[in-house]
């Protein structure tokens, strides 16, 4: 025996059945230490409740089995939406979704789409990568210069939140909307970077359909498990019916 509370003994058996192998036989003893104290605590702590409180409220019977029968329906419907809801989600379907709910996604950050090249103070060819950055509309061009002068740089057309950006970047402004220029040169104290801001949406205005592309998919999933569910529940009252497996009196 390990311990007791009482009348009731916890034995090595018990103990060493959660105790996993392999471990140091210092670890082991200080697991072994903690599961003891886990059990002293829980097995006191229980009988004290069931000395205090009243047989009515000891009486878990209806919560109990309310627990399980809710949990084996809960598994049973999981396991049909696994089997038949059809988690493909169609681009035209997200579309539609979105165009008709966009005053549900609002923004709560400002976002931007940017374009920079970062360069090092006193870069002997700065006024080639400001010609080929500023005038140059294939990005292939510029990213191919970049990748063989090895200057850092960001060229996709991607939605960034202006809070997110300003962690990198040394952007003045408070807010996106205040960049004034389209096209911007800034320094700190070791780079100087060239700036493309493509476009800007501010507080309240619509999301991006990029950026809730994901939470409008898992939208229309579980609305498709939702109905799939109350189909289910529909016609199993009503197929007990017609078997005479249901009466209402």
């Amino acid at each position: 025996m390990l311990a007791r509370v009482q009348d009731e003994y916890l034995t090595e058996s018990e103990i060493k059945e959660s105790i996993p192998s392999g471990i140091s036989a210092r670890d082991s003893l200080t697991m072994a230490r903690s599961l003891i104290n886990k059990w002293i605590k829980k097995t006191i702590l229980l009988k004290k409740a069931k000395e205090n409180l009243s047989n009515e409220e000891l009486n878990f019977e209806e919560q109990i089995n309310d627990y399980r029968n809710s949990l084996i329906i809960y598994k049973y419907e999981s396991s049909l939406v696994k089997q038949k809801v059809d988690t493909v989600v169609k681009e035209q379907e997200i579309k539609t979704y979105y165009e008709n709910n966009t005053s549900n996604f609002r923004l709560k950050d400002d976002v931007l789409k940017i374009h920079y090249v970062l360069l090092p103070l006193g870069y002997e060819n700065t006024n080639e990568v400001r010609r080929i950055f500023f005038n140059e509309d294939n990005t292939g061009t510029i990213k191919s210069y970049c990748k063989k002068h090895n200057l850092k740089y960001y060229l996709d057309d991607e939605w960034m939140y202006f809070n997110e950006v300003r962690n990198y970047l040394p952007l003045k402004a408070k807010k996106a909307g205040d960049i004034e220029y389209r096209k911007n040169e800034i320094k700190d104290s070791e780079h100087q970077y060239f700036l493309k801001i493509l476009d800007v949406r501010g507080i309240n205005d619509t999301k991006p359909l990029s950026l809730v592309k994901n939470d409008i998919k898992s939208i229309i999933i579980n609305q498709r498990k939702t109905r799939l569910k109350k189909q289910m529940h529909q016609d199993l009252v009503s197929e007990g019916f017609k078997k005479n497996e249901i009466e209402t009196y």
